[in-house]
């Protein structure tokens, strides 16, 4: 493997290069033993190529131990986004593990918004101890200027819909009444620890705190 950072006096396009090869080596390496990063934003493009990614881990080279599959870790950092993209990349979860596979998901640094909900759809949910999390309403980043007041009616109709479905989500894993979850985070951020997450509901945001990677 190249050492970029011995490489003095080489032109910074050839270390933009290497560069680039090193971490394609390092992402195929990963992928090569089932783990998968969601780091950053969630969004359309991280979405679609997640998918590739699971796809591929889960049914195309899927990592083996002796004649049995092993399980796939998603290592996840997020500050949350599109719930629509959340939806996608939960949904993929769910089917790879309705199909037999074992997924699970380590959080890190930070579970945020829908975050939250990709977590619910791991087999197991881990996290490191200083993870914190954040369960809240969905958001409107859009006002229709001059809208009638019946597409507006629509408009917050549609939101409280969208909000039941990733409340729902969230509450049906940790085991509480979708309606007491909503009315915790009404109009206010829900912040947690990892103990804390660990306590929410009867089966908790999450299903174990841990200290060692366990790959």
């Amino acid at each position: 493997m190249t050492k970029t950072s011995s490489l003095k006096g080489v032109p910074s396009e050839i270390k933009q290069v290497l560069n680039w090869e090193l971490s394609d080596y390092q992402y195929q390496q990963f992928l090569s033993k089932g783990i998968i990063f969601l780091q950053g934003e969630i969004e359309e493009e991280m979405s679609f190529e997640f998918a590739h990614e699971l796809i591929h881990v889960t049914r195309l080279d899927p990592p083996m131990d002796g004649d049995r599959k092993k399980p796939i870790w998603v290592i996840l950092d997020s500050p949350g986004g599109d719930v629509f993209a959340g939806f996608a990349i939960h949904d993929m979860i769910r089917s790879a593990v309705a199909g037999g596979a074992e997924i699970n998901i380590l959080g890190k640094g930070l579970m945020a918004s829908m975050a939250t909900v990709v977590l619910q759809a791991a087999t197991k949910r881990f996290t490191l101890p200083y993870t914190q999390f954040l369960v809240h309403e969905v958001s409107q980043s859009i006002f229709e200027i001059g809208e009638k007041v019946s597409e507006g009616e629509e408009r917050v109709e549609e939101s409280k819909r969208i909000n039941r479905i990733v409340m729902g989500i969230i509450a049906k894993r940790v085991g509480m009444n979708v309606d007491d979850l909503i009315k915790i985070s009404k109009k206010k951020d829900c912040w947690f620890d990892a103990d804390g997450a660990l306590k929410l509901g009867e089966h908790g945001l999450v299903d174990q705190v841990i200290e060692a990677l366990p790959f």
